[in-house]
């Protein structure tokens, strides 16, 4: 509240091991108080008050189906249920290159795997994000992964994405786009407008898109440029032929989505 002004120990006593580091901190959107702490040994904690009292939950965790206590690459809070979080665990430095994801609704107390539900290509998990609206990702070391339906299954949401690790995934809430962080290569920018409009639907009003014969996406906001000749889509640009990534498109774009193909007709 005071913007890092007055800072005060939340955890007098370590709820790490004295060998081990805390990797992964995250708070709950929901309640300030709720906080969620991974160390490097694979232990889990939580707090409910703030850090006034933290629990270790990985035996928890290990219930749920994870072999032994891996790095904690990452933690996600849920921005619409209070108890619910994703963790995503990296194995790979013990010769275990397999995605490990788990979720929570309960505070910690059961967790369910829903990484098997993604293909083996996924491998070794990075980093896990939900989005405002409808969905999540996890970034992995052969791309990014998208789920509508928390988790049951996942599509690979590469595209023209190189086969790269991605090690973090940014959502800006004034735009529709998706920034991820890749290992070597860069930054990249996916618009997901007509992505976050794709979740299923279970009222008869509202079907979902794969239930409709053709849907058509609200656009995103295009906005309209005004071009001079010594800027780089010129070719008499002096920034010509420099190395550096490609902007997005300055066009409007409209997208849709057809559960058939579509005939050849005049």
């Amino acid at each position: 509240m005071k913007q890092g002004a007055g800072l005060k120990v939340i955890s007098p006593r370590s709820p790490v091991p004295r060998r081990a580091a805390a990797r992964a901190l995250c708070e709950s959107p929901r309640n300030p108080d709720v906080l969620w702490a991974g160390s490097d040994d694979g232990y889990l904690w939580i707090t409910k008050d703030g850090g006034q009292t933290w629990t270790n939950v990985y035996d928890k965790l290990k219930a749920g189906g994870l072999p032994a206590p891996y790095w904690v690459a990452s933690i996600e809070a849920s921005k619409t249920k209070e108890g619910r979080c994703y963790v995503a665990l990296d194995a790979h430095r013990s010769n275990d290159d397999r995605p490990y994801l788990y979720v929570t609704e309960d505070f910690g107390q059961t967790w369910t795997s829903i990484s098997s539900t993604c293909r083996s290509s996924a491998r070794r998990e990075s980093c896990a994000r939900t989005s405002p609206i409808r969905f999540a990702l996890r970034g992995t070391e052969f791309g990014l992964f998208v789920t509508i339906n928390r988790g049951k299954t996942w599509a690979k949401l590469n595209n023209n994405l190189p086969t790269v690790a991605v090690h973090e995934v940014a959502q800006p809430t004034t735009a529709s786009e998706i920034v991820v962080a890749t290992h070597g290569r860069s930054i990249w920018i996916l618009d997901v407008a007509s992505l976050r409009q794709m979740a299923p639907r279970t009222r008869a009003t509202r079907p979902s898109t794969r239930s409709r014969s053709v849907t058509l996406f609200a656009p995103p906001t295009a906005t309209r440029w005004m071009l001079r000749a010594d800027l780089e889509e010129s070719q008499y640009s002096k920034n010509l032929r420099k190395f550096y990534g490609a902007n997005p498109d300055r066009r409007a774009s409209i997208d849709y989505a057809l559960t058939k193909p579509a005939r050849n007709c005049r």
